[in-house]
């Protein structure tokens, strides 16, 4: 296993640069838009996509853990394999993680095919404040059931405590810089040979949209926290030390990474972001398991978005608007 992920991190480190070289030795010119802003029937084709993906991974995430006993024999403590400790996690958990999917259900699916373009949003501080309360709400529900209801410790539940702090900070610095290339040079190339020539002008997320344009710098500061601090605590905990390990427990660490990454993609509502930010769930649930730790996850995600807001910060014009 450890020379599994030795060779990982080696190929994971040159792609990157691979990437890199084949875009510098040759630069196709860019596809133009088919508009300079989303048509409403790229939104609603947008809508449908992410709509359709969505049903899919919440059914998978259904039948995957009702006939996984049905088709496999399960191991007494779950997937033992890897350093994520599921066998931690029992039915009262399966029970939590379906009322927690079934709350992202919820919020998602609630909304319908948009009839009219949007209008464009006006922010101010409450509504930089008010952006973390959703997420820091969701975590408090994760901490109260992984931790206080069933009585464990969050160190031994999330291995919090099981690498060091210059080991976890070399960890996120080796999975966490390429993830941050590697993403971000498969997003382009989507954007660039589908998400454009198919879907006409979508592109950022309305939160990136919103950060460029704002010069406010105390709202500037919020949002920035909110993304770089808030949002990768609450939704690592959420979504790899909560649900990926119920998951793993009941489903095999395989089927829980396919399907926790997608439903980490699609709650971002974004078609352009969708296989990039699955992309990136990947590497963060086998940087998790590599090193048993969830802070190193909530630190390549941190790294990955700061590394977003600083673009939006200094350069705007490529970080889509």
């Amino acid at each position: 296993m450890e020379r599994f992920f030795r060779f990982s991190m080696l190929a994971f480190w040159m792609l990157p640069l691979i990437f890199g070289i084949a875009s510098a030795a040759e630069s196709p010119p860019p596809v133009p838009r088919t508009s300079p802003v989303p048509t409403i029937e790229a939104l609603q084709a947008e809508y449908h996509v992410i709509h359709d993906v969505a049903l899919l991974a919440f059914l998978m995430a259904g039948l995957g853990v009702a006939l996984a006993p049905l088709i496999r024999v399960p191991e007494r403590n779950g997937d033992t394999r890897g350093k994520v400790p599921s066998h931690l996690f029992r039915v009262p958990d399966l029970a939590m993680g379906a009322v927690l999917l079934g709350l992202l259900g919820a919020a998602f699916f609630v909304h319908a095919a948009p009839t009219e373009l949007p209008k464009e949003i006006k922010i101010d501080l409450t509504t930089a404040v008010a952006s973390m309360v959703p997420p820091m709400v969701m975590l408090f529900l994760v901490l109260i059931m992984a931790t206080w209801v069933i009585r464990r410790s969050p160190d031994e539940v999330f291995g919090l405590r099981r690498v060091g702090f210059w080991k976890g900070f070399g960890l996120i610095l080796a999975w966490g810089i390429p993830a941050v290339f590697l993403v971000n040079f498969f997003g382009m190339a989507l954007q660039q040979y589908w998400i454009e020539p198919q879907f006409g002008g979508l592109d950022a997320q309305d939160p990136v949209k919103m950060l460029i344009k704002e010069k406010d710098p105390l709202i500037r500061f919020f949002f920035a926290f909110a993304a770089c601090v808030v949002a990768p605590v609450a939704e690592e905990t959420l979504f790899r030390g909560y649900l990926y390990g119920v998951m793993k427990r009941y489903t095999g660490r395989f089927f829980a990474t396919v399907v926790i990454s997608v439903l980490f993609a699609v709650v971002h509502l974004k078609l352009p972001a969708l296989a990039p930010l699955a992309l990136l769930a990947v590497i963060l649930t086998l940087a998790y398991e590599q090193s048993g730790s969830l802070w190193v996850a909530v630190g390549i995600h941190a790294l990955f978005n700061t590394a977003t807001v600083v673009a939006i910060f200094f350069f705007p014009e490529y970080a889509g608007a």
